[in-house]
């Protein structure tokens, strides 16, 4: 029996590692060498390269001819707003890139200390949100928003704007307690 639940777990466990790690190829004909393609890892899905929807799901890895390309996708705010990001970017071949994005809220904290506060507020206004009648939201909420795409190996931003993290926005870090 043990032996049956071990199998099933490799099993389970092979299906999602393969699931994860989908490369979906945005160039027509024959697979190409990796010598001769750019990779872009995308965090999501629910994106399109050069006018064209990713059809299949969990693709992690997207491959490129060299050249100019434009990448949209849909992000979604806390308040359930929807908007079309999109960069253009130029790749060489042989190269590997990364995508990726990240949203400060203007007023309040970032990172866990946001979250809890912010379900702190909802939580305390949830009586009074049963009474009033939800709407739907429609603007994005005040912040700032960055994308972009650097080249895995030099870490150099091809496109876009990373946040400045040092200077702008600290991410928490788990500091020990001193003791007198």
């Amino acid at each position: 029996m043990r032996r049956i639940i071990a199998l099933g777990m490799i099993l389970v466990s092979s299906f999602f590692f393969q699931a994860g790690c989908a490369v979906y190829r945005a160039y027509p004909g024959e697979k190409l060498p990796r010598s001769e393609v750019a990779v872009l890892n995308v965090p999501w899905t629910n994106i399109v390269i050069d006018g064209s929807p990713i059809q299949e799901k969990y693709v992690s890895k997207i491959e490129l001819l060299p050249g100019s390309h434009i990448i949209q996708w849909e992000y979604v705010y806390l308040n359930d707003v929807r908007e079309l990001k999109q960069l253009e970017f130029v790749v060489e071949a042989n190269h590997r890139y990364q995508l990726g994005q990240r949203f400060f809220p203007a007023n309040g904290f970032d990172g866990v200390i946001g979250l809890v506060a912010d379900l702190a507020v909802d939580t305390a206004l949830l009586p009074l949100k049963l009474f009033i009648e939800e709407s739907e939201p429609i603007e994005a909420p005040k912040g700032e928003y960055y994308k972009w795409i650097t080249e895995q190996r030099t870490k150099h931003i091809i496109a876009g704007m990373a946040p400045n993290i040092v200077q702008g926005h600290q991410e928490i870090t788990y500091v020990p307690i001193e003791t007198p």
